[in-house]
């Protein structure tokens, strides 16, 4: 791994400096950019680039970073605030530190950043599905820590429709996670995007959006070495789902596996995968799965016959570098007496009625917390399963969902519905079923399709 540091005294610091013993093993692992020797290392490729001084970075090192990031290569930043938010200059001995702005992590799909204060959240959590951090919980104090606001994608997918979503070309996941005393995930102090399409496809980025404290650099040292070498490794987009989100009694899943690595060949990647019905374990299995530059794609049939009730599926991917990988989905087993036992909306004079009982409406708009509108080409019962139970214990009672846009796509022609996507909407209304969530399933968010007509309300 050849990977680059940036620090300088005079840059400014949030937080506690690295004292001279952890800046020495550093300089072990990395090749020091600073701004005095920058201009000998500018023509230089690295695996991964650490900055060190998180919001700060020096203007002249941004066509430096900008070539790095564009050719797929990995980063860590460090520190809070909006990641590379405030560009300084050089001004004789001194530096110069300009006005917060927006141009450079927009560049990023980064649009800016929320302030989460230290009060809302009491303890932090590693990731168990991605345990990066695992060993390393003490570096991090509860301090205020930053919320990113990210668009990773800037087309649409249907550009004749209006409200159409785009290509998804990266992904976000959170490293450690802040709960509140209630138990509620209010917080990602340590995130990671994985680029997967676009301008930076193929680059593994984490920002640790917390102020160095002094007790950070008892092993803090330790840490962004594992960290640059995971993000050196480039990402791997592995998919694990069934054909359909729900089967009927009696009926085979088939498990479908798609793996693509970008950076360079794994012949050694293997998966473990364990299908729970509830949480009785109904089959195991490892499978090798080689990861190529190329997508390789899998159909596995599962000896399983479906019964009612709700499936998880846990797959952990081993041999691809410095973490082993959780992936987590579902699927349904059809539950009729699931169904009519949800409960039952009404309206009288004044209230909206639950069950035949005054109930005030407090709802959401809800789509997959992953792949947001695509949940209906990539459903993942585990996560709706999640989500709604989070929702649901927030006192959220109606949520708003379904096809915003793209109704062709799933029924080109009038009237011939996908059954995949029939299938989806079974599997949804039985995770609301479960939590007791009523559902409003829009089938159009702006216009309805005209079909094969012209007018789209007339015809």
């Amino acid at each position: 791994m050849k990977a680059a540091l940036i620090y300088d005294p005079k840059i400014p610091f949030d937080g506690q400096r690295p004292d001279l013993n952890s800046l020495e093993l550093l300089r072990q692992s990395f090749q020091l950019l600073d701004l005095a020797h920058f201009a000998e290392n500018s023509e230089e490729t690295y695996d991964v680039i650490v900055n060190l001084h998180g919001r700060y970075f020096p203007r002249r090192m941004w066509s430096f970073l900008e070539r790095h990031l564009t050719a797929g290569a990995g980063f860590v930043n460090l520190g809070g605030g909006t990641p590379l938010s405030v560009p300084i200059e050089e001004c004789g001995e001194k530096v110069c530190v300009e006005n917060e702005q927006t141009a450079y992590h927009e560049k990023l799909n980064i649009c800016h950043a929320l302030t989460i204060p230290k009060e809302r959240y009491e303890r932090m959590e590693v990731n168990v599905d991605l345990p990066l951090l695992a060993g390393f919980e003490e570096c991090f104090e509860l301090t205020d820590t930053v919320g990113l606001i990210v668009r990773f994608t800037h087309n649409n997918d249907l550009p004749e429709e209006t409200g159409s979503s785009g290509p998804m070309d990266a992904n976000l996941y959170q490293l450690l996670c802040g709960y509140s005393d209630d138990g509620r995930h209010t917080a990602s102090p340590v995130v990671m995007i994985e680029n997967t399409k676009g301008e930076f496809t193929g680059g593994r980025w984490i920002f640790m959006g917390l102020p160095a404290s002094p007790r950070f650099w008892n092993s803090g040292s330790e840490l962004l070495e594992k960290a640059a070498a995971y993000t050196a490794e480039g990402v791997q987009e592995v998919i694990v789902r069934t054909n359909y989100a729900s089967y009927f009694p009696g009926e085979k899943p088939e498990l479908i596996l798609q793996l693509q690595s970008f950076r360079k060949e794994l012949p050694g990647a293997r998966m473990r995968v364990e299908v729970f019905r509830e949480k009785a374990k109904v089959w195991e299995g490892e499978l090798d799965t080689p990861m190529g530059l190329e997508p390789l794609y899998r159909t596995i049939s599962l000896p399983i016959s479906v019964e009612t009730g709700l499936y998880f599926i846990i797959a952990q991917l081993e041999g691809v570098g410095v973490v082993v990988k959780t992936l987590r989905n579902g699927f349904w087993g059809y539950n009729q007496a699931l169904l009519e036992s949800a409960p039952e909306l009404s309206c009288g004079r004044d209230y909206f009625l639950l069950d035949g009982k005054p109930a005030p409406i407090v709802g959401m708009t809800y789509m997959q917390s992953d792949v947001h509108r695509k949940y209906l080409y990539l459903p993942n019962p585990y996560l709706w399963d999640r989500d709604i139970a989070e929702m649901s214990d927030a006192g959220i009672n109606m949520v708003r969902t379904g096809v915003w846009t793209g109704m062709r796509t799933i029924a080109f022609n009038d009237g011939v519905v996908s059954e995949e996507f029939l299938r989806i909407m079974d599997g949804m209304f039985l995770t609301a079923a479960r939590h007791r969530m009523t559902i409003v399933f829009n089938f159009f968010a702006f216009s309805p399709d005209a079909w094969e007509g012209q007018n789209t309300y007339l015809d």
